[in-house]
């Protein structure tokens, strides 16, 4: 479970840095939404070759593909088969995570089944699945008429993250 909670954390903190200072490819050679903490202009040449040929690889059918630099890495964002996701690349180009949002619907069964099983009357309002080098993690977020439930799943193994009465 200490996996799970860094695993989290660390998503976490990527993607608060990831707000805080983005900077966006665009149709222009140089990411000229923002700069970076130093203040420099970012070209797309900045982006480290490997993190561009492993996420044109593993993601080739991408859409809305906009890439952004932050202070440890890069971080791309993308739609893939109608998921939203997020892949982070550290500045040597070596992938780190992705996270990605969807609904119910694209749940693997197994997951789902293990959620429902124990949260029948809710309803899956989202998930959010975290990939690392070392596991996949799901967060599902639910509702039903009372409160708000957060459980993680990681393993075929389900806990509470948060209760909202």
């Amino acid at each position: 479970m200490k996996n799970i909670f860094l695993t989290l954390l660390i998503a976490s903190g990527i993607s608060f840095t990831t707000q805080s200072q983005p900077t966006e490819f665009g149709a222009d050679s140089f990411l000229a939404a923002g700069t970076l903490s130093n203040g420099k202009r970012i070209f797309m040449n900045d982006v480290n070759i490997k993190a561009v040929r492993d996420f044109s690889k593993a993601h080739s059918k991408a859409a809305n593909v906009k890439w952004y630099g932050v202070r440890d890495g890069f971080i791309v964002n993308y739609t893939l088969k109608g998921v939203r996701s997020r892949a982070a690349y550290d500045v040597n180009g070596e992938w780190t995570y992705t996270l990605s949002w969807y609904d119910v619907f694209k749940l693997p069964p197994s997951v789902r089944h293990l959620v429902k099983s124990t949260y029948y009357d809710y309803k899956i309002s989202l998930v959010i699945e975290i990939n690392n080098k070392k596991q996949k993690v799901y967060e599902v977020q639910m509702e039903d008429k009372s409160s708000f439930e957060t459980v993680l799943v990681v393993d075929g193994e389900m806990q509470v993250k948060e209760t909202i009465q």
